[in-house]
């Protein structure tokens, strides 16, 4: 493959002419290189007048005489370009095996990409039946979303016609939406594992994971963890697999996480491949990408959306049902651990902003730009968390952690899949809305009511707020009213939501909790009885199933704070989310949260969810605390000090010398460890190191120079290289920087690079370092945004930064629709940081200035909206979290 990397093609699109027209419009990118257009057969007929509506990426075919119904009209085409430079459309990545630069050609069509590569009727719901030949050198590996029918040798090299060439002929796809169809062509290695037939008696499936030629080894983790989520689904939905294969190939250079496309899903190499380096939060990861676009083979692809308003229908399945499918393949991964941190509060966050939408949105969702801005935590994260509340609810009986646990669950065992299975039947190789959902799944939930229930959650924007009150006879009850970051506003009745509520007291057996419901504005009954006992602590929303906030009482929540030593994991990281929810919202003092967070220092190793949920937060204070060096001192020698110096079993240490360190770099987790220790020890060492304490930060800067594969393991390693940079020696980013060139792994490089990024000034410039050719486009914002949140000055020294190179930045994030998405989401990224609103006319000035590039207002409003809450945050709780990290700020050896 040599530049330019031309492409020529030809189409032919069969038309089904419903009534009379003079002309046909259908999309078509401004650089398609269009040669020619007809009406007719193949060999000829009507010529085509064209004309560009470029604003609307569309073009206008017109013909000298009227198609007509149920004619055999057919439009032909032919255009010639150049393979993209960017990292959508049909493109080239590339990759060096030694001294050479090698190049693939890959597509990436979501969401209105495939118009860039061939005139086409671009939208969802327009599917087609696709049938491709691609000819290209013999050497290469050629694959597309069903398999090769036939492949066919043309000229031989040396004949003077170039290098060997071949086609490959693929059969017709089933019905389907264009952004899903795939070509990768280039040098590629597989592995491939057999999935057993859909049914009893019917062939295997080949399952094959693709990447470079020097990934080989690498590719073994990602086909096992296929082979098993396939026949997994299968059993869950009782819908079969619908393709004759599955491939799954890891591109270098890939803008998303992964893409769906039906029969060949791409990744990018962090998402697909593992290696000995891997960690367990790597496998982890790559385990719930894989079966995410494996969850869009059913929601997404067999089953598509009509409209990208609707994008939740694909999305809030996928990141729902990754969890399932992972948990399936790979049951000691213990995936649904960490469902609440990974999924909730992010959306939670997003949809408590003014400027947040609604699940389903009906109107408004007209251009290409604005598309792109959905793919967002509301449609993932919310639709995810929707989903699996609803789940909850109809298996209350069983127990929905049981049932996520349990493997080969099948439509018959629970509704909520019977459901699904109906939904798929019911949409299959077609496209639905939210509303169809909810009536398919009426029936087999037996909640005839079902879409009254979820309108509220489907149509509306945010989420309610749950008051618990205790009454003077020691009754509980619950209130709802509408949750908002800039404040709460009281409840409507005609736009309540229906809201399924778990109980949990101090007599509850874990994993049991009562479970209520109510639709009004308040609970028509008490929900709990005799709960006056100081001692009896009432937790709602029990397991976090729930996707609201809650308010307790001040006795009540008293009473939590006491009991947060011991209360469930998932229990303690939900009230540390509302607790700082609340204050951010002025409904609570910020003394509340600080007491939660100071329960954390006597956690058992294992508890990583609480953990989880708090840190963000822990890094968020020290970014806006007036006292930051103050918070920080508490936060390193305090409360990590206290857990770092406990025992392996949670208790505090009681003898006059220190104690070893629970958690170091040098010593692995204890065999026997479980998941959440392992996932544990790597976030507190970051973030103890992060924040400077003295005996992490020595271990790693001992450690990093003679850092070799073997000498620290792979759960540590990112904190390790993110510790020693971040001590601001230039020797040691030296030391990091020449790993990261060396290393072969991509989880290895990945680590690295983070690393990198975080280095004081001191060390280096990670910023201008990203606009070389060492950073790849793919991982550019990740620089930028890591330094930016590196300490509590580099916020705007980066955006200074981003005010001067705004243009470089854009062209290497690439152009088109997905390089404006992702040089929106990079500027909302960093000016989030801000919490002066002082700053907000330097925020507009770069936007304005890069407004040809980002073109969707959405990104601005949101960073705007997010500064202006870190302000009032300020003035609230800045003065008192100050005076709380004095009194409880203490040095320790």
């Amino acid at each position: 493959m040599a530049a330019p990397y031309a492409v020529e093609g030809s189409l032919t699109i069969d038309l089904n002419v419903t009534k009379a027209a003079r002309c046909v419009v259908l999309h078509a990118a401004s650089g398609l290189g269009i040669q020619g257009v007809w009406l007719g057969n193949g060999t000829g007929g009507a010529q085509g007048e064209l004309r560009d509506r470029p604003g609307h990426q569309q073009l206008v075919l017109q013909f000298p005489s009227t198609l007509q119904p149920g004619e055999g009209n057919s439009l032909h085409f032919r255009f010639a370009y150049n393979l993209s430079e960017g990292l959508s459309g049909f493109y080239r990545s590339s990759y060096t095996l030694g001294a050479d630069t090698h190049s693939l050609a890959t597509t990436q069509f979501e969401a209105t990409s495939a118009r860039s590569a061939f005139p086409c009727f671009d939208e969802p719901a327009l599917k087609a039946v696709f049938v491709l030949t691609v000819e290209a050198p013999a050497t290469y590996t050629v694959l597309s979303n069903m398999p090769a029918s036939a492949v066919h040798h043309h000229h031989e090299e040396g004949e003077g016609h170039g290098p060997a060439l071949a086609s490959w002929h693929f059969p017709p796809t089933p019905p389907m939406s264009t952004y899903l169809l795939a070509i990768v062509i280039g040098e590629l290695a597989g592995t491939s594992r057999l999935a057993p037939g859909a049914t009893a008696g019917a062939d295997p499936r080949n399952v094959t994971v693709w990447g470079t030629p020097d990934r080989r080894a690498s590719l073994e983790f990602a086909a096992d963890i296929a082979s098993k989520v396939l026949p997994a689904y299968e059993a869950a939905f009782g819908v079969p697999y619908s393709m004759p294969k599955l491939d799954l190939v890891a591109i270098p250079d890939f803008s998303a996480g992964a893409m769906e496309n039906w029969g060949l899903i791409l990744y990018r190499e962090t998402a697909l491949l593992t290696s000995p380096t891997s960690s367990l939060a790597d496998r982890r990861w790559v385990a719930k990408v894989v079966a995410h676009e494996m969850a869009h083979m059913w929601f997404g692809d067999l089953v598509t959306m009509e409209w990208w308003g609707e994008l939740w229908l694909n999305e809030g399945f996928a990141s729902y049902l990754e969890f399932l499918g992972a948990q399936a393949a790979s049951p000691e991964l213990d995936i649904f651990l960490s469902f609440y941190t990974d999924v909730l509060p992010d959306a939670l966050e997003e949809d408590s902003l003014n400027s947040s939408h609604p699940l389903s949105i009906p109107q408004g969702v007209n251009t290409s730009e604005r598309i792109e801005s959905l793919f967002d935590s509301i449609e993932y994260n919310k639709g995810a968390a929707v989903l699996r509340m609803l789940r909850a609810w109809v298996n209350r009986g069983a127990g929905l952690g049981a049932l996520e646990a349990a493997a080969g669950i099948n439509p018959a065992q629970d509704p909520f899949l019977a459901g699904l299975q109906a939904y798929l039947n019911l949409g299959a190789y077609n496209a639905t809305t939210g509303s169809e959902l909810w009536r398919a799944l009426a029936g087999p939930l037996g909640l005839p009511d079902l879409p009254k229930r979820m309108r509220a959650w489907t149509y509306q924007q945010g989420y309610p707020l749950v008051r618990v009150s205790l009454d003077e006879g020691g009754r509980v009850w619950l209130q709802q009213s509408r949750f908002g970051i800039a404040g709460v506003t009281p409840c409507d009745s005609t736009a309540a939501f229906w809201l399924p509520v778990a109980l949990a007291t101090a007599d509850t057996p874990t994993g049991k909790p009562t479970w209520t419901e109510f639709s009004g504005c308040q609970s028509a009954a008490p929900v709990l009885q005799n709960a006056a006992s100081a001692g009896t602590w009432v937790k709602a929303n029990a397991g976090q199933y729930g996707f609201f906030r809650v308010q307790y009482d001040e006795a009540l929540w008293a009473r939590l704070v006491a009991a947060a030593p011991t209360l469930p994991p998932t229990d303690l990281a939900g009230l540390l989310e509302d607790s700082w929810a609340l204050a951010e919202a002025g409904e609570l003092g910020i003394d509340t949260f600080l007491n939660l967070v100071g329960s954390l220092a006597a956690r058992s190793p294992e508890d990583y969810e609480p953990w989880a949920a708090a840190l963000p937060y822990l890094e968020r204070v020290a970014q806006l605390a007036p006292c930051s060096t103050l918070w920080q001192n508490y936060l390193a020698q305090t409360l990590f000090n206290t857990f770092l110096r406990q025992d392996a079993g949670g208790q505090a240490n009681t003898s006059t010398a220190p104690p070893p360190l629970a958690f170091s770099f040098d010593a692995p987790s204890p065999e026997g460890a479980g998941v959440g220790q392992r996932l544990l020890r790597p976030a507190i060492l970051a973030a103890a190191g992060r924040y400077g304490h003295l005996a992490i930060t020595a271990q790693a800067l001992e450690l990093v120079p003679n850092l070799t594969a073997s000498s620290v393991d792979p759960d540590a390693r990112s904190a390790l290289l993110a510790t020693a940079v971040r001590a601001g020696h230039r020797d040691v980013w030296e030391g990091v920087h020449r790993l990261y060139l060396a290393a072969d792994a991509a989880d290895e490089r990945e680590r690295t690079l983070r690393a990198l990024a975080a280095a004081p000034g001191a060390a280096a410039d990670p910023l201008d370092w990203s606009l070389g050719p060492e950073v790849r486009a793919q991982d550019m914002a990740t620089v930028i945004v890591t330094a930016a949140r590196a300490r509590p000055d580099t916020p705007s020294l980066v955006w200074a930064w981003l005010g001067r190179k705004w243009r470089p930045v854009s062209e290497k994030l690439g152009g088109g629709n997905e390089g404006a998405r992702r040089m929106g989401s990079l500027l909302e990224s960093v000016a989030s940081l801000f919490s002066n609103q002082t700053a907000i006319p330097e925020v507009e000035a770069v936007f304005a200035a890069s407004r040809g590039v980002v073109t969707e207002g959405i990104y601005l409003e949101r960073a705007r909206e997010t500064i202006e809450t870190n302000a009032v945050w300020v003035t609230a709780h800045g003065s008192k979290l100050c005076t709380w990290a004095a009194q409880h700020a203490k040095l320790k050896p």
